[in-house]
């Protein structure tokens, strides 16, 4: 199989005066663009931790959802 590996988050995820509405699109943008193949890992892309830790907590819940409502198994 393949693992698809991408830097797909924009720049933005990347500034401190970023909110967290803006990372939490974004980090659902990624997802709904990657994750039909089942073989995306998403990586938290940002040097500041705040925004990190967001991120990772928006892709914990949405990748979640996701995952049940396209039923993926």
């Amino acid at each position: 199989g393949q693992i698809t590996v991408d830097d797909a988050l924009s720049l933005k995820t990347h500034y401190p005066e970023t909110t967290e509405e803006e990372l939490r699109q974004e980090v659902r943008h990624v997802i709904d663009l990657f994750a039909p193949s089942k073989r995306y890992i998403f990586h938290p892309a940002s040097f500041i931790p705040g925004n990190a830790a967001i991120m990772i907590d928006e892709a914990k819940k949405y990748g979640k959802d996701y995952w049940n409502r396209h039923n993926l198994k």
